[in-house]
């Protein structure tokens, strides 16, 4: 059962652990779609045959792919009612300890290190150790930083914002992030990205 705020602004104040995902299985046709996606396709994660040969004895996960189910760990672990929009700003620290075996699971144990408020948002950063089942070692270790958009009235909101009438009522936006994606605040309502 995820750790639920009721609005951004209740992440502020609020550190500490928050809770571990769902085991993940990290399949070859997983690794292969990553490759495929990302154009990747070194033979430590895609050749079984050469790899059966190599350091690891198999196929192992792309970093970048471990990496890639944070926003579906942190979904599993996190829930932040009253957001129009959530949007990864980036991260602080990343780092692979161990490789991903292939049909290995991993999880996502996930903090709360800060919550600051800005402008017309919240900036959360977590914390999140991705553990590969079986394994001492973590596949990942990392800081997401995340900016959480609240609803109406909420007190961060609106500064500075857009507002767009749809879904009955006023959509805020920051300015920066329809300029961010190159897109006005009415495509990215048109098309679904927000509410």
């Amino acid at each position: 059962m995820p750790t639920t705020f009721a609005n951004p602004s209740a992440l502020i104040g609020q550190p500490g652990d928050l809770g571990t995902s769902d085991w993940i299985p990290v399949e070859q046709s997983r690794i292969d779609g990553f490759a495929d996606a990302t154009g990747d396709h070194q033979w430590i994660h895609v050749d079984r045959e050469r790899a059966k040969a190599g350091p690891l004895g198999t196929t192992i996960a792309h970093g970048y792919l471990t990496l890639s189910l944070a926003p579906v760990m942190l979904a599993q672990v996190v829930d932040v009612a009253n957001v129009t929009a959530a949007v990864n700003y980036g991260l602080n620290k990343v780092r692979f300890p161990a490789p991903v075996p292939v049909d290995s699971r991993v999880r996502g144990h996930v903090s709360l290190i800060s919550a600051a408020a800005r402008k017309s948002s919240v900036e959360a950063v977590f914390g999140l150790t991705v553990e590969i089942e079986g394994s001492q070692r973590p596949a990942c270790v990392a800081e997401l930083v995340v900016l959480r958009l609240g609803e109406r009235g909420d007190a961060h909101v609106g500064r500075g914002g857009h507002e767009h009438p749809r879904a009955g009522g006023i959509v805020r936006l920051m300015p920066n992030l329809a300029v961010a994606i190159g897109k006005s605040p009415n495509v990215l309502v048109e098309r679904g990205l927000i509410k």
